[in-house]
């Protein structure tokens, strides 16, 4: 086990990277403060009932401590802080909400697809589907409740 000290620290302040066909509005970003990574204690993760859209989940969880792009980023830099739960799942970070650049599209989050390190983008009103599950990044140190 790592020592505290030794756990890569994440600042979830700094303006993630933003992807070529994306861009990030103002207040797209949820800023997270500093955080010192360890994925057993912060890397837990919500199943996404199929059929609901991104936004549904959003408005439905909105007091919930979602892990931002910044902590995606830093798992795609470094595979090895791929936490347990999220092996397998298509992982969402929703406190970073971005923008298509093709006119009339709506807004999207990041992920990643399972078992690589693939990303994957998907709209705010793009229903989740049957066959891939689905589940959100959220920093359990700093949950209120428990998860349903």
């Amino acid at each position: 086990m790592l020592s505290v000290e030794s756990l890569p620290i994440i600042d979830c302040n700094v303006r993630p990277l933003v992807p070529n066909n994306l861009w990030l509005p103002h207040g797209g970003h949820r800023q997270n403060g500093l955080i010192r990574w360890d994925k057993e204690a912060q890397g837990k993760a919500l199943l996404l009932p199929n059929g609901k859209t991104v936004l549904q989940i959003l408005e439905e969880f909105t007091s919930y401590p979602f892990h931002n792009a910044n902590v995606f980023d830093h798992i795609l830099r470094n595979p090895e802080d791929l936490p347990k739960e999220y092996e397998g799942k298509i992982v969402l970070f929703l406190a970073t909400i971005y923008e298509y650049l093709i006119a009339g599209s709506n807004s999207c989050v990041r992920g990643r697809l399972p078992n690589s390190s693939q990303v994957y983008s998907i709209g705010l009103e793009d229903p989740l589907w049957n066959e891939h599950h689905f589940v959100i990044a959220l920093d359990a140190t700093r949950l209120q409740s428990p998860l349903p």
